[in-house]
């Protein structure tokens, strides 16, 4: 299957944007990646099979399978606290 473009926005829990968030399909480099702009928008090529891994530092890894999405908004959480 061919790529298409992907769409989306990376907020946190609480709605507000997240910028600087690196989104990069499983499998392949880092440098292949792309991260969301100030207001948490992002755009990336890939394929209905890849999955795309979304890292930002002080929030969990999410993942999200492409299917037949164009559009993928995530929602960055915090590690638990464990005191």
């Amino acid at each position: 299957m061919s790529n298409k473009t992907i769409t989306g926005k990376v907020t946190y829990d609480d709605g507000e944007a997240l910028p600087g968030t690196l989104i990069y399909i499983r499998g392949h480099s880092l440098e292949t990646g792309t991260t969301s702009s100030l207001e948490g928008e992002y755009s990336i090529e890939a394929k209905p099979e890849d999955t795309l891994i979304y890292m930002a530092e002080g929030y969990m890894q999410n993942e999200k399978l492409v299917g037949s999405n164009t559009v993928i908004n995530v929602e960055m959480y915090e590690p638990p606290d464990f005191e």
